[in-house]
This record gives structure tokens, C-alpha cells and sequence, in this order.
């Protein structure tokens, strides 16, 4: 049976959270990224592309962690003394021509 291609434009403007669910618990749980559950015969009979599942994504993570980010803001905005290290963290990043390359990234850990 082939899979049926639906509007990206349709796609993106809806999914039931079971189905936001399944894509982020194969993403993150089970480390399977978006190319290969785009690219998975099992998956269903209809196929969905990696940017409506990329959008999906995004609005969920928006939706659901906006309130506790902001609630995190805040108590570390109340706190009378904040502990931060500047960690230093090696990381691969792609120049213009395609070829990876070492970089920096500073970051902040608060305690």
C-alpha cells in the first residue's frame, strides 16, 4: 500500500497530541531522528514530512514548557544568590563549505 501525501499546509496546522506524542517519544526516548520516522514503511499509511513534524514539535515544546520556563524565571529572579559556572563546552559546527569544525560554546549553570 502507498502512503498518502497530505498538504504540509493541512499537517501543520493539525495534530492530535497522541500523535505529537508518538513522534517526540521516538525522537527523544528512543533516539530515532525525524528523517528516519519520515522515511519508516511501518510507521502508518500516511507519511509526514520532517518540517510539519519539526513544527509540531516546536508548538508543543512552546505550549507545554513556556509556563515552567516562566515559572523558573522567576524563582531565579527571587533568589537572593544565584551560583554560576562558566562552562566552557566543545562543540562541531559546519563552515561554509560543509566541512566540520571545533568551536566554543560558553555556557551558564545556575545552582
Amino acid at each position: 500500500m502507498k502512503k498518502k501525501k497530505i498538504s504540509a499546509m493541512i499537517l501543520s496546522r493539525f495534530a492530535s497530541p497522541e500523535a505529537i506524542d508518538h513522534i517526540m517519544v521516538q525522537k527523544f526516548v528512543r533516539a530515532s531522528p525525524l528523517y528516519r520516522q519520515e522515511q519508516d514503511p511501518n510507521s502508518s499509511n500516511i507519511s509526514f514530512s520532517r518540517q510539519t513534524m519539526t513544527i509540531w514539535i516546536l508548538r508543543a515544546t512552546d505550549d507545554r514548557w513556556a509556563p515552567i520556563c516562566d515559572e523558573m524565571h522567576r524563582r531565579l529572579m527571587q533568589a537572593e544568590v544565584l551560583y554560576a559556572d562558566k562552562t566552557t563546552l566543545q562543540i562541531l559546527k559546519k563552515n561554509k563549505k560543509g566541512a566540520n569544525f571545533r568551536s566554543s560554546h560558553k555556557s551558564r549553570i545556575f545552582q
